[in-house]
C-alpha cells in the first residue's frame, strides 16, 4: 500500500505513473554541487536535559517547538551531526521564551565540551548565586533630548532586562512629590502590563530625578534605578527627530531570532569542526517558565545531511490533478474512490469523513506542503496525474514516497502533449 506520496512535481506535461509497492527507497539522489554552507542538523539526533518534542527543533519547521521543563533554570539541547563537519553559523529561533544568556559548545565525544560563543552572562553554574541587584542598581542609560512635534522635549530611556521582573514603571519628583512619568503624546508609565526596556519620556522643565522600578509578578518592587536630567535644554543638546520615509522602517532587535556568525568568533577553520553542537541555556527571559525553542539550526558542510536541490519552479504546484477512480463493492453497494479507502474514514452512517479525505486527496500532492501527502487505493496500478496546463521544453520530477509494506515498487513516468491523446513513456524505475 503506498501510505505517502509527497511532493513536488515539477514535470511540465501532463504526468502519469503505474506504482506497485516496495520497501521505502530514494528515486532522486541529491548530491552537493557546491561547497555554500547548508543546514546539516535537520532531521539529526537531538538531546536534551528536560522537556519534550526535542525532534521538533530540528525539523525545519517555524511553526512547531521544543519546551524545556519550567522548573530549571539550566537546560542544554545538542544535536549529533553525524560525522565532524566544518561549521559555518548557527540560527536560533525562540518563543516568546527565549533564553537571555546562553553558550554555543561544540563536542566530538558528547562528554567534553568547549565554549566557542558566550550570549549575556554565561554562567552554566546550577546555583543561585546571592541577590547581586540592590534598590537603585538599575543601570539607566540616558538618549539625547529631543524636540517632539507637540513643543515637548523628551528624552530616551533605557536599561537591561531584570530577571523576575513581569513590568517597569517610571516616576518623576515634581515639587518634593512623586508622580508618573508620561510619554510626549500623554502615555503614563504606570501599566502593569507593559515591559519595555526603552522609553521615551517626557521631560520636565528644570531638574528633576526620574526614577525606574521593576516588579515581579505580585506587584513587588525587585529593584530600581533613577538618573537626573534637566528638562531646560539648549540647541546643541536636541535633536529634532526626522520621520522615516515612506515604506522605511527603523532596524529593530529580536531577540528571539539569532544567528551567531561562526566564521567571525572562530577565526581557525580547524576550530570550527566538530561533530557534536551544544547550545547551554543559562538565564530566561520569562523566569516562570521553561525555555521554549522553535528551531536550531546548525550550517556548515561535510555533514552527513545531503545538501538540498534546488529544483527552480515547481510548475505541478495546486496545479488540476487526478488520481485513478477504482470501483469497489461491499455487500450490494458499488462506490468509486479515488484515494486510500479505509473503514475508520467514514462516520456512524457510512459518510466519508471529511478530515479523512483531506489526508489523503490527490491535491496534496501537489500543493507545496511537504507535511501533507496524497494516498492511493490500496492496490496495484494506481496512477495519479497533473495538469501544468501549457508545454514546456525540458523540466525534472521529484517524487518523496513513504511506504508501509516490503514489497517491490515500479513507477512508469509518462506524459501526454495534448489532452485525449495517448500518454508517451518517458522514465520507468523500480524500487527493490
Amino acid at each position: 500500500m503506498l501510505k505517502n506520496m509527497k511532493k513536488a512535481l515539477s514535470l511540465t506535461l501532463v504526468t502519469a505513473m503505474v506504482v506497485t509497492i516496495c520497501p521505502q527507497g530514494q528515486l532522486v539522489n541529491i548530491s552537493a554541487a557546491d561547497n555554500t554552507p547548508y543546514c546539516i542538523s535537520e532531521g539529526r539526533p537531538v538531546y536534551v536535559s528536560s522537556g519534550k518534542n526535542e525532534d521538533y527543533a530540528v525539523d525545519g519547521d517555524t511553526s512547531t517547538r521544543w519546551e524545556s521543563d519550567y522548573k530549571n533554570k539550566i537546560e542544554w539541547m545538542y544535536v549529533d551531526l553525524g560525522a565532524k563537519a566544518d561549521l559555518d553559523h548557527v540560527y536560533l529561533k525562540w518563543e516568546a521564551a527565549y533564553a537571555k544568556s546562553y553558550q554555543i559548545q561544540f563536542s566530538n565525544d558528547e562528554e567534553n565540551w568547549t565554549t566557542v560563543y558566550t550570549k549575556g552572562n554565561g554562567s552554566g553554574s546550577e546555583e543561585t548565586p546571592e541577590e547581586t541587584v540592590k534598590p537603585g542598581a538599575m543601570a539607566i542609560n540616558i538618549g539625547k533630548k529631543q524636540k517632539n512635534d507637540n513643543g515637548t522635549i523628551s528624552s530616551v530611556l533605557s536599561w537591561s532586562a531584570v530577571s523576575g521582573a513581569v513590568t517597569y514603571k517610571i516616576f518623576v519628583e515634581n515639587n518634593g512629590q512623586e508622580e508618573v512619568a508620561t510619554a510626549p503624546d500623554g502615555f503614563t508609565f504606570d501599566k502593569d502590563s507593559r515591559i519595555d526596556l526603552i522609553n521615551n519620556v517626557r521631560l520636565l522643565e528644570g531638574i528633576h530625578k526620574y526614577i525606574v522600578r521593576a516588579y515581579n509578578s505580585k506587584g513587588e518592587v525587585i529593584t530600581s534605578g533613577e538618573v537626573t536630567i534637566s528638562g531646560d535644554v539648549t540647541e546643541e543638546e536636541t535633536t529634532t527627530e526626522t520621520p522615516t520615509e515612506p515604506g522605511e522602517t527603523a532596524p529593530v532587535v529580536d531577540e528571539k531570532e539569532q544567528t551567531i556568525d561562526l566564521t567571525k568568533v572562530i577565526t581557525n577553520k580547524e576550530d570550527r569542526q566538530a561533530r557534536y553542537v551544544r547550545i547551554l541555556m543559562t538565564e530566561k527571559a520569562l523566569p516562570d517558565y521553561g525555555y521554549s525553542l522553535f528551531e536550531f539550526q546548525v550550517y556548515g558542510t561535510n555533514g552527513v545531511v545531503e545538501r538540498p536541490v534546488d529544483y527552480g519552479v515547481n510548475l505541478a504546484l495546486n496545479k488540476p490533478v487526478k488520481s485513478r477512480s477504482n470501483t469497489v463493492k461491499s455487500g450490494d453497494t458499488t462506490k468509486e474512490v479515488n484515494t486510500r479507502d479505509e473503514w475508520w474514514m467514514y462516520d456512524s452512517d457510512g459518510n466519508l469523513r471529511e478530515d479523512a479525505y483531506n489526508n489523503v486527496k490527490p491535491e496534496n500532492a501537489v500543493d507545496g506542503n511537504t507535511k501533507s501527502s496524497f494516498t492511493s487505493y490500496q492496490g496495484d496500478d494506481q496512477w495519479i496525474y497533473v495538469d501544468l496546463r501549457r508545454n514546456t521544453q525540458s523540466a525534472g520530477l521529484l517524487l518523496t514516497l513513504t511506504v508501509t509494506q516490503q514489497r517491490c515498487m515500479t513507477f512508469r513516468f509518462q506524459m501526454m502533449q495534448r489532452h485525449g491523446k495517448p500518454f508517451t513513456e518517458i522514465l520507468e524505475d523500480t524500487l527493490i
